[in-house]
């Protein structure tokens, strides 16, 4: 059995997951602390995890990705900001 010491996650949001995902992988209005830690230990190291998938235009997605950022310990995340505005 193999545990890791250290599991941190980025909660984002889009409208579009495929051009969004892109965006990180190529470092383009990417979150910095992502994008250093994809740079520094390789994409190969990362998974990529749907929480929450709704094609209801009127969904609030940062409502929703707020939701979920709050659900896990802040220190255990990438993200810059515990409440976000839309992308």
């Amino acid at each position: 059995m193999i545990v890791k010491k250290k599991i941190k996650q980025y909660i984002g949001s889009s409208k579009d997951l495929y051009r969004r995902l892109m965006d990180h992988l190529k470092g383009r209005d990417s979150n910095s602390r992502l994008q250093r830690s994809i740079n520094k230990y390789g994409i190969s190291n990362f998974e990529f995890v749907i929480y929450y998938f709704d094609k209801d235009p009127s969904v609030i997605l940062t409502d929703i990705e707020t939701v979920f950022i709050k659900s896990f310990p802040f220190e255990n995340l990438y993200n810059l900001k515990k409440k976000l505005n839309f992308y």
